[in-house]
Formats: structure tokens, C-alpha cells, sequence
């Protein structure tokens, strides 16, 4: 975790944005609009946490499988 402004693109140019399945976490869409990738370890029961979160990139960032799929193995910044 880090105080620096977030990334606003993963490293294969999809929007890092606020998500909802049954909360808020952080994460990537694909160009249908399906989840791509969840990047956030944490769940928010707000959305306005969530956005604060990605805001001032203080979300504690996944790693793992599916972090690793979408990325092609790469870091996703």
C-alpha cells in the first residue's frame, strides 16, 4: 500500500474503477463490461469507501491466479 495518486489503467490499458458484486472492491472490466480482473484484496460496503480507497491508492493490492492470467504473468501496473 502506497499514499501515491493510483494508476488510473491496468498494464493491458483496461480502467481501474470501482466494482459491486454484493460490495465494493476494486478492479477491471473488459470491453463487454464483464469483470476482468479484481484488484482489491478488500471488500467496501460503500462505494464512496471504495472510491477513497482507489483514490489515494490505499488499497491493499491481490495477488495470484487470476491477477497473473489477465496480466500475461506481469505485474498489472
Amino acid at each position: 500500500m502506497t499514499n501515491a495518486k493510483a494508476q488510473t489503467t491496468c498494464i493491458n490499458g483496461y480502467e481501474v474503477k470501482v466494482l459491486s458484486a454484493g460490495g465494493f472492491y476494486i478492479g477491471t472490466m473488459d470491453d463487454d463490461g464483464m469483470p476482468m480482473c479484481r484488484l482489491s484484496v478488500d471488500y467496501y460496503k460503500k462505494r464512496e469507501d471504495a472510491q477513497k480507497a482507489l483514490d489515494d491508492n490505499s488499497f491493499t493490492r491481490r495477488s495470484g491466479v487470476e491477477i497473473e492470467f489477465c496480466s500475461q504473468g506481469k505485474p498489472c501496473f
